[in-house]
């Protein structure tokens, strides 16, 4: 089998570990053949989460699994796909939510990717809105979203802002 693999990864001009990795998820499908037919489970729903199958199968029940392969995207299953077992490895409590790099995480789970490809201060500032929106979600608040046409009109209205909020908190 090697030795195919080899010959087989030289004549299509693909990695061994691609080959391997297309592999495993063969022998997924074939393991689990009739469960994916059972939930019309095809190319479009990702191949290439077949292989977490077998670790979300020992986390979690047979329905939620198959249920999921088919509904979520392959990093939400291979997240779901560790189960108990990776909240049982965090001793501290887990926050709402975390923002490293670009990847935003509410409750130790990913939920929002910031492109990389757009300018910094851009990423930056769509970050600092999502952080916001978290904390007021986390918190049972509400946004109202402003539009300010400038940096002036903007300290202004914070200004407005201020003085209005604490006589609304005041009950006036």
């Amino acid at each position: 089998m090697l030795r195919y693999i080899d010959s087989l990864s030289i004549d299509t001009k693909m990695y061994r570990s691609t080959m391997y990795n297309w592999l495993n998820i063969g022998e997924a499908y074939i393991k689990h053949r009739e469960e994916l037919d059972r939930i019309g489970f095809s190319e479009n729903d990702g191949p290439t989460k077949l292989p977490y199958i077998k670790r979300a199968l020992e986390n979690r029940e047979s329905d939620e699994v198959f249920d999921s392969i088919k509904n979520m995207t392959l990093n939400e299953f291979i997240d779901f796909s560790r189960g108990e077992a990776q909240g049982a490895k965090r001793s501290r409590r887990v926050p709402y939510i975390e923002i490293r790099g670009n990847v935003v995480y509410l409750k130790g789970k990913r939920a929002i990717i910031v492109s990389t490809k757009i300018r910094a201060k851009i990423q930056k500032y769509f970050l600092k809105v999502i952080s916001v929106a978290c904390k007021a979600l986390d918190k049972g608040g509400r946004i109202v979203p402003v539009h300010v046409r400038n940096k002036k009109e903007s300290e202004r209205f914070k200004q407005v802002y201020s003085r209005v909020m604490a006589e609304v908190r005041k009950g006036k």
